[in-house]
């Protein structure tokens, strides 16, 4: 026996048991028609959308079983059964807004041929190989974790070349050209040659080259640092004899740099690009001067200018440590939705302060009204903020960051001192205006504050009317029609906004006062004015009378306020008073709720 339910109504209560004998025409005294729960179907939300959760009495025995998505779970008999009736029931908490919308009844007397033990033979094959085989791929995941920290990657280099014999060459048109060095082998790339020519003047002239002695010859390279510009310039290549001094190089560092002869020098030697050593004596040989001389060895000269201890770097050695720890970096500002951000250039040494203020500059504005956010690895998005008084680098904050992955941070911009900012706590609120609408605002009371904390920044982010003092005016009287009312004539009467029915309200209900006899027009034109809707927009506006959860549209354009059409009924002091409702549609956003995430489903019978 299945019943549906569909809509459901504001509360239906089911039995557990149901008897039926008195329905039939002919009863079976052996056979009772009493059915026994078996399932209840429940959805909560409303007809736009909702959660489904199924509990089941599986051998009807009632122990109940709760099965919401891909969760089962045991459940009492009231959970599965009371909580479900719907309705706003004052015994019910606010949790249990659910509505069963189809119940399955099994009769008493058939439980044992509907209920039967499933057995191997009743599960299709198919669902044995599916459910084994994700048992086997569940069990082989979990052996993978567990075994991880076992494996490790080899690279393997076989000594068996594969060839296809088809050159992408002509052998003999290259030997033609110049005598063949080395046949490459398929698994090593081809070199890159540079081929070095005589200026056509020297070529006419007859000079050549000059000889290079492999043995007692060496090939240096010349950079020459300015302080004051942070910039490293080449000075081409030198080719001397490994006996040369030192000393005798400085006259050619001087003519490629454009500086007088005389110019005084500090030399050093490039070892790798985190290892600069200065030379320090200019009267030995280069084999001894430098560290491993060979071919390509790099001198890097600068002047010996004590106007150079002023500039950020002023030596080589401190250029190329801070060349070594630059890094970009891209920050992002966390309020803007996809914001590309901009690209700093700064040094992994570099501290929280150091930080803000290279980025301030950037912003054109105070270190101090920046936070910064942690880029979350698992995701591009902020993640934790980082206080002021960071003690790490920035090394520490992109160690997480893989080589060739963009290093990116988030800021935002404060209206307060991130040291006061640290010191609040954000809370988004909703401030209701003259006009009935609601507005979201962000206020920071103090961490270890109270309500009237909250109150006193509330009082900083609105507009409240102000208490001046009221000046007698000659002449003038004070309107009583605003301030007392006429209980015979006059009433207050609630307003509320809905769109088609009357139990999806919305908006903010208000009180408005009205006369007997008074021409609804006017009443319009007040309540136009008190919410300041636009003409256009009011055009569209229904008026109704809602009494009883019913609702009568007033389509008469002379019609007069009649009081008693806003007055309980006799006899009904107990349902809620006839209002006022303005029929329109609702352009505000919808709050989101997480039960109404899902889509709606349909059954269709």
């Amino acid at each position: 026996l299945c019943v549906s339910v569909s809509p459901p109504p504001p509360r239906f209560e089911f039995p557990e048991q149901l008897p039926l004998d008195e329905f039939l025409q002919k009863t079976d005294s052996k056979d009772p028609a009493n059915y026994i729960l078996h399932a209840v179907l429940v959805h909560s939300g409303d007809n736009h959308g909702g959660h489904y959760v199924v509990y089941l009495n599986p051998k009807g025995d009632g122990k109940w079983c709760k099965f919401d998505d891909d969760v089962v779970s045991r459940c009492t008999k009231e959970e599965a059964i009371e909580h479900n009736y719907g309705g706003h029931d004052d015994d019910l908490s606010v949790r249990h807004c659910t509505n069963a919308y189809m119940l399955v009844y099994i009769r008493e007397s058939k439980l044992s041929e509907v209920l039967l033990a499933v057995n191997d033979v009743d599960i299709p094959q198919q669902l044995v190989e599916r459910l084994q085989e994700e048992k086997r791929v569940e069990a082989q995941k979990r052996k993978e974790r567990q075994e991880a920290h076992l494996y490790m990657q080899v690279q393997v280099r076989l000594g068996v070349q594969v060839r296809l014999g088809i050159s992408l060459w002509n052998d003999r048109l290259v030997c033609v050209c110049f005598p063949q060095m080395i046949d490459l082998s398929d698994n090593e790339n081809p070199w890159t040659i540079f081929l070095e020519t005589v200026d056509p003047e020297m070529a006419a002239s007859g000079a050549t080259l000059p000889k290079f002695d492999k043995d007692h010859d060496v090939m240096l390279f010349l950079k020459m640092y300015d302080p004051k510009s942070r910039s490293l310039n080449y000075c081409g290549h030198i080719y001397t004899a490994i006996s040369c001094k030192i000393r005798d190089l400085l006259p050619v560092m001087c003519e490629r740099a454009g500086f007088q002869q005389e110019t005084s020098l500090i030399l050093y030697e490039e070892v790798k690009p985190n290892l600069t050593e200065r030379i320090q004596d200019y009267d030995v040989s280069l084999d001894k001067a430098l560290d491993e001389l060979m071919d390509g060895d790099i001198i890097v000269f600068q002047k010996d200018d004590p106007e150079n201890d002023s500039s950020e770097l002023p030596t080589a050695k401190d250029y190329f440590r801070d060349l070594y720890h630059r890094v970009d970096v891209i920050f992002c500002d966390k309020t803007i939705h996809n914001d590309p951000g901009f690209v700093v250039t700064l040094s992994n040494r570099m501290n929280y302060f150091q930080v803000a203020k290279t980025v301030a500059q950037r912003l054109n504005t105070d270190p101090m009204l920046l936070q910064f956010f942690k880029s979350q690895g698992y995701r591009d998005g902020p993640g934790n903020p980082l206080r002021h008084n960071y003690e790490g680098t920035l090394r520490d904050l992109l160690q997480f960051f893989k080589p060739r992955q963009p290093k990116k941070l988030y800021y935002q911009q404060l209206k307060m001192k991130i040291t006061d900012f640290e010191n609040r706590r954000s809370f988004k609120s909703i401030w209701l205006n003259s006009q009935y609408r609601e507005e979201e605002i962000t206020l920071y009371p103090d961490k270890h504050g109270c309500v009237r904390d909250l109150l006193e920044e509330c009082k900083k982010a609105v507009e409240l009317s102000t208490v001046t003092t009221v000046l007698p005016c000659g002449g003038q009287e004070l309107p009583l029609d605003q301030v007392d009312l006429d209980k015979d004539t006059e009433m207050l009467i609630p307003v509320a906004h809905f769109h088609k029915e009357v139990f999806g309200t919305f908006g903010i209900p208000f009180l408005l006062k009205i006369r007997q006899g008074e021409p609804f027009r006017d009443v319009m034109r007040r309540i136009q004015s008190m919410l300041e809707i636009q003409e256009k927009e009011f055009e569209k506006f229904k008026f109704a009378i809602v009494m009883m959860g019913r609702h009568q549209y007033i389509t008469e354009d002379e019609y007069e306020i009649n009081l008693k059409d806003f007055q309980p009924q006799p006899g009904n002091m107990s349902h809620p008073r006839p209002w006022l409702g303005l029929d329109h549609f609702n352009k505000a956003p919808k709050r989101g709720r997480y039960t109404y995430l899902e889509k709606a489903i349909k059954i269709h019978n």
